[in-house]
């Protein structure tokens, strides 16, 4: 799309009910509805910066990246005093690896709002900050600002918090990232997981599906704890010509919560395995279809081969089973410490509520590797245990064996992850441009005395070692 602005006038009454209309429309999340809203405006001529915000909004989240970073540098360019774009701006490129760029506009925006707490927590990340610099002292005022909304100082801490790992002080560190995730929301419900797990080992059998092919693309869910190396290995399989990816999609938890309606409906019970074994042919085959409408909300995809990447998509890999028979499941195991530690320093905008507190984080990773080694038992050949110190450690031969699961013959594109042109909108991001190596194995050793907690709450070095010997056994398949 080529705009010229002299070709432009704002039409602001014209605009202000399309706006209210696109809004709710982006607020359901669709996208391409609110962009048939949005474009008769555009080529009427009647535009102003919310209308070219809003549709760069909508086209990122449909998968074109390139014009929703086309849109924003048009107003960047038109509106140079508007912060808030290059800000937006950064952030479309950072998800497309234009680093470099990225820092540039998140520079320009700190001109407009020096004080910006986004602006600075975005370009530590990019760029770091050293301890004593200009930006870090003012993250640290701010994060003391009782004039600035939780979630502002939150996400200072949190930059603090980083700032201090990278100087080697893992005390500062860890002061900041639990004041941190204390200014978080949300509450981790450990007696439902609990229940839940339980009942998955308990009720849950595979389902032995008489068809072998099913109308649809064939599904490879990527799973484990977030931080556990999810996104890596979505961008491995991304490399591959045949994959295309629906992201951190909600789409099986959807299916999974129209599943359990229809079980109360039908008096079976409230529980989340309330359904296991009692879905008529009928049924499966309609939830079947739902997951794939839900899949596809957004954006759709010709690619015979698709990856669903939603980390606690692991807790419900027994509804896919029922529901896709040529699923394939992958679950990466990352070092429990490691990946404790991670999710400590991640500042996550919403979800994960259980990484607040060390004991919540700990007894949440006890559940998903509960429930994984049920799975592994349950569903053979159809579920592969990824170590992510193996993967890291030795690609090539990993990578084979992935792929191999994943039923999809070797390409060398594979081993070059960072060059995915998918955007990457997780915590990750940063991570997944960088080709692949052992930098992230073990960084828990510098930080041993702050994570006794964690470990406690682990079951201590008895559980640890249970899961090392298990991880071990997977490093040659």
């Amino acid at each position: 799309m080529t705009l010229q602005g002299s070709n432009f006038q704002c039409n602001s009454e014209a605009s202000e009910t399309d706006l209210a209309h696109a809004d709710r429309l982006i607020e359901q999340k669709d996208f391409a509805q609110a962009l048939q809203v949005l474009l008769p405006v555009l080529k009427s001529g009647g535009i102003n910066a919310g209308v070219l915000d809003r549709a760069a909004v909508c086209y990122h989240a449909l998968g074109d990246a390139p014009t929703a970073i086309s849109l924003m540098e048009f107003v960047t360019g038109n509106w140079p005093d508007m912060g808030a774009a290059w800000a937006k701006l950064a952030a479309m490129r950072q998800t497309t690896g234009q680093i470099e760029q990225a820092i540039g506009d998140l520079k320009s925006a700190l001109k407009i709002n020096p004080k910006h707490v986004g602006v600075l927590v975005s370009l530590n990340r990019l760029e770091p900050f050293a301890v004593q610099s200009s930006n870090a002292r003012r993250l640290k005022e701010l994060s003391k600002s009782r004039k600035l909304a939780a979630k502002e100082r939150r996400m200072a801490h949190n930059a603090i918090g980083n700032i201090e790992a990278k100087a080697g002080n893992p005390s500062r560190a860890f002061y900041h990232f639990l004041k941190s995730k204390k200014l978080g929301a949300g509450e981790f419900d450990a007696v439902g997981t609990r229940t839940r797990v339980q009942d998955q080992k308990q009720r849950f059998q595979p389902f032995t599906h008489k068809e072998k092919d099913s109308p649809g693309p064939r599904v490879i869910f990527v799973c484990g704890l977030p931080r556990s190396g999810t996104t890596l290995v979505e961008n491995i399989l991304l490399r591959h010509s045949k994959v295309d990816s629906i992201g951190e999609s909600e789409a099986l938890k959807q299916t999974l919560y129209e599943v359990r309606a229809q079980c109360i409906s039908r008096g079976l019970g409230q529980g989340y395995w309330d359904w296991a074994g009692l879905l008529e042919p009928q049924e499966r085959e309609s939830f079947r279809q739902l997951y794939f409408q839900r899949a596809f909300h957004t954006r759709s995809s010709e690619a015979p081969v698709i990856v669903d990447k939603m980390p606690l998509n692991c807790l419900a890999l027994g509804l896919a089973q029922h529901l896709l028979p040529e699923a394939r499941f992958v679950f990466m195991s990352r070092h429990p410490l490691d990946t404790g530690l991670s999710n400590i320093m991640a500042d996550f905008a919403r979800g994960n509520a259980f990484t607040r507190r060390m004991d919540w984080l700990g007894e949440m990773t006890r559940l998903i590797y509960d429930s994984a080694w049920d799975y592994q038992d349950k569903l053979g050949g159809q579920f592969r245990a990824q170590s992510y110190r193996a993967l890291v450690s030795a690609p090539q031969p990993q990578i084979a064996r992935l792929l191999e699961h994943s039923g999809l013959e070797w390409e060398d594109s594979c081993l070059s992850p960072e060059k995915s042109s998918k955007a990457v909108v997780t915590a990750s991001l940063v991570q997944v441009r960088k080709t692949i190596n052992t930098a992230a194995l073990d960084k828990w050793k510098s930080f041993s005395a702050q994570l006794e907690p964690l470990k406690e709450s682990l079951g201590g070095d008895e559980w640890i070692a249970e899961w090392e010997d298990w991880d071990n056994t997977l490093h040659g398949g």
